[in-house]
C-alpha cells in the first residue's frame, strides 16, 4: 500500500498508536490511503468498533476512487472484508485474493497473502495456502515484519499437518522471533502466532508453552468480532497446547469457547474437523474420577494409558502430539513412581492402583 513513507514505516513496524493519531487528525477529510492504513490499525489492535467505522468510511468512496499509486481502492476495501471475515472462510479468502489481484506488490499485497493463506488452510487448501503464505513470508521480510510473522505461523501449522516436525518447530521459533523483535507481542491480532507456537512447543516437549498459552488466551479474548475464523482456530491451537502439557481445565474452557463462535460461523471450512479432534484428544486424556491424588502428572498419566497397547514409544507420540523423547522421559518416569523397571511390570501395578481398567 502506498501511503506516505513515514506511515508505511510507523505501520509496518509496529508503531500503531502514532498511527491511529495521524489518522484521527486527518478524519474530516478522510483521504483513502489514511482509512486504509486505519483500518489495518484497528485490526492488529482488535478495535472491532474503528475497523467497522473505517470499513463503513472506505464503501463510501466511489467505485473508481484510486490510491496515490494508481491501484483501485475496491481492493483496500475486499481486503477489509477479509480481516472482518464476517461471511465465512470462503468470501474471506476471495475477498482476500481480489486484493492479492489488484495490488501485485507492496505491504497490501503481502497482507493479502496473509488472510488468503490462513483462511485456504481452514478450507483444506493446503497448496494454496502455502503458496500465499510462502510469498507473505518474502514480502513481509521487506515491507511488514509482522506479515511475515504470521505467514511464518501458517507455515509451521502447515509442516506441522504432514508430519514435518521438524521444519515446524523451526518456522514456530522463527515467528516467535519476528513478534518478539519487533516488539508486536501486545496486539492481539498475533494471538493466532501464539496459538501456533505453543502447540508446535507443546509437542516438542518445550518448558514455555504455558507462557505462551498465558499469552495468547488474553490476546484472542481482545479479538473480538474480527476475523472470527481466526478466533476459533487460536483456541483450538491454545486448548491443543494445553491438552499436551495436561491442562484439561482451561484447554476444555477454550473449546467451549470455540464451539459458541462456530455455532454462530457461517461456512466455516475444516474448522468443525479441527475442534472435533481436538476434543477428541482432551477426552483422551482427562484425568478419570479417583486417580486425582495419583502420584503421577496429568501428562504421565496420559502415557500410562497408552502402555498397554501395543503402540512404540514413537506412535504413543504421534498420538498424544509430543516427540518420542518426551514419551520416554513421562515413561521412565511413570516406572519411578509405580516402583517398577518395565512396562509390563508398570501396567500390572497401575491395574493394581486402580489408574488402569483391568
Amino acid at each position: 500500500m502506498d501511503e506516505p513513507d513515514g506511515l508505511r514505516g510507523k505501520w509496518a513496524h509496529g508503531h500503531r498508536p502514532t498511527l491511529a493519531g495521524t489518522v484521527h487528525r486527518g478524519r474530516d477529510r478522510r483521504p483513502p490511503a489514511l482509512a486504509l492504513a486505519a483500518a489495518w490499525a484497528a485490526f492488529t489492535g482488535g478495535n472491532t468498533e474503528d475497523l467497522d467505522r473505517w470499513a463503513t468510511i472506505l464503501q463510501t468512496f466511489g467505485a473508481d476512487e484510486r490510491l496515490p499509486d494508481g491501484t483501485p481502492l475496491a481492493g483496500a476495501v475486499a481486503l477489509v472484508q477479509a480481516q472482518i471475515g464476517a461471511n465465512g472462510l470462503t468470501a474471506a479468502r476471495d475477498a482476500a485474493d481480489v486484493a492479492y489481484r489488484q495490488y501485485p506488490d507492496g505491504p497490501t499485497h503481502a497482507v493479502a497473502c496473509v488472510f488468503s493463506g490462513l483462511a485456504s488452510r481452514l478450507l483444506g487448501d493446503s497448496d494454496a495456502a502455502r503458496a500465499r503464505c510462502r510469498e507473505g513470508l518474502h514480502l513481509g521480510i521487506v515491507y511488514m515484519p509482522i506479515v511475515a510473522a504470521h505467514c511464518t505461523a501458517q507455515l509451521a501449522l502447515l509442516d506441522a499437518e504432514t508430519g514435518d516436525w521438524t521444519s515446524a518447530s523451526r518456522m514456530a521459533d522463527d515467528a516467535l522471533r519476528l513478534v518478539e523483535e519487533y516488539e508486536v507481542e501486545e496486539r492481539p491480532a498475533v494471538a493466532e502466532i501464539f496459538g501456533a507456537v505453543a502447540y508446535v512447543h507443546a509437542r516438542d516437549g518445550r518448558s514455555d508453552v504455558r507462557d505462551l498459552v498465558k499469552r495468547g488466551v488474553w490476546l484472542v479474548s481482545r479479538l473480538v468480532g474480527v476475523a472470527v475464523y481466526g478466533q476459533i482456530d487460536a483456541r483450538i491451537l491454545l486448548a491443543r497446547a494445553l491438552t499436551t502439557i495436561g491442562d484439561a481445565a482451561m484447554a476444555r474452557t477454550l473449546l467451549v469457547d470455540a464451539q459458541a463462535l462456530l455455532d454462530r460461523y457461517p461456512d466455516s471450512g475444516r474448522l468443525p474437523e479441527l475442534l472435533a479432534d481436538a476434543q477428541s484428544h482432551l477426552d483422551a486424556v482427562e484425568v478419570p474420577l479417583g486417580v486425582a491424588a495419583a502420584p503421577l502428572t496429568p501428562a504421565e498419566l496420559r502415557v500410562l494409558r497408552y502402555l498397554p497397547t501395543h503402540l512404540s514409544f514413537a506412535e504413543i507420540a504421534d498420538q498424544v502430539y509430543v516427540s518420542r523423547n518426551t514419551v520416554k522421559t513421562q515413561a521412565i518416569a511413570v516406572y519411578r513412581k509405580l516402583g517398577v523397571s518395565s512396562r509390563t511390570a508398570a501396567v500390572d501395578r497401575a491395574r493394581e492402583a486402580g489408574l488402569l481398567d483391568p
